[in-house]
């Protein structure tokens, strides 16, 4: 993540090479800059340093303070239980293929991963069935077993209802997670958008209500999407008003988006030009700017 936060900061450093032409013509010649501009200093790249880690401490906080951890607890119990009994695993298949379901094993919750925890429980509803019928027959499980490992009915609701909230969070992770294709400039739209998919709906059960409300703080604690300050402007926020896709910055405030523009009409214009290699640009560059694909949005 350091080196894609390195490579950001180079780019919207390389906004000083062409501070004359103005905003508007900015985009175009920052990928060719890259390589002959320094990086940006560590205290404006600061706090985001790993923001893929950044989400999964907001998560586990989340998971923990709603006690869906008890949850994920007792369908460990299960799941241990299953899959350790020859006997159970051999019966789980049988009831899998006679209810016409893909032959797939149940899956264990690593504690060093969070996601692991989703991978559970989404595979453990996709076999609810299977797993009842299972532990329903006295040939495959001892009463006294089943009483052991057995998960509650609002239990298994809850599963039921934390899995769609929880599969856009491991997407997010594993995106923010990237070395080869990730950018700085994804990191917010990602914020906001799981912050969109985590509004409380009436029909949620307590636990996922509580969930979703810790997790929304969490985000605002963590990644600070509106600012109120100039100085609330993070290189996150650079980086995605200088990305042509995010570029509109919709889910901030336009006083946010303002402030983001000011703050980079303040760098380009505290700096002298360097070199003269961006007066005249590529002709891919060229093309790009006549034809208007990359553009400042200022509205």
């Amino acid at each position: 993540m350091s080196d894609n936060l390195n490579t950001t900061a180079r780019a919207v450093d390389a906004l000083h090479l062409r501070h004359k032409a103005g905003l508007q013509e900015w985009v175009p010649f920052i990928a060719p800059a890259l390589l002959r501009v320094p990086a940006m200093s560590k205290r404006s790249v600061g706090f985001h340093l790993c923001s893929s880690h950044t989400l999964q401490l907001a998560v586990n906080h989340s998971l923990e303070k709603s006690k869906v951890t008890d949850v994920i607890s007792h369908a460990s119990r299960l799941v241990a239980h299953l899959r350790h009994s020859v006997v159970a695993t051999r019966s789980l298949c049988k009831q899998q293929e006679t209810m016409g379901l893909p032959l797939k094993k149940l899956m264990l919750y690593s504690k060093t991963r969070w996601n692991s925890a989703f991978d559970m429980l989404l595979r453990l509803h996709e076999n609810r069935w299977t797993v009842s019928a299972v532990l329903a027959d006295p040939l495959v499980t001892k009463p006294a077993q089943v009483k052991a490992v057995e998960i509650p009915n609002e239990e298994w609701h809850i599963i039921s209802s934390i899995c769609p909230v929880l599969e856009p969070i491991k997407l997010a992770t594993a995106m923010l997670s990237a070395e080869e294709n990730i950018s700085v400039s994804i990191v917010l739209p990602s914020i906001a958008g799981l912050l969109e998919k985590s509004v409380i709906e009436d029909d949620d059960p307590v636990t996922v209500q509580v969930f979703k409300e810790d997790f929304q703080q969490q985000l605002a604690t963590g990644f600070m999407l509106d600012a109120v300050y100039q100085k609330d402007v993070t290189t996150l926020h650079k980086a995605t008003f200088l990305d042509p896709r995010f570029a509109h910055m919709s889910f901030v405030t336009g006083a946010t988006k303002a402030l983001v523009t000011e703050a980079l009409q303040e760098e380009i214009g505290t700096v002298t030009p360097t070199s003269t290699a961006t007066s005249n640009p590529s002709p891919s560059t060229s093309a790009a700017t006549s034809s208007g694909i990359y553009k400042f949005q200022n509205n």
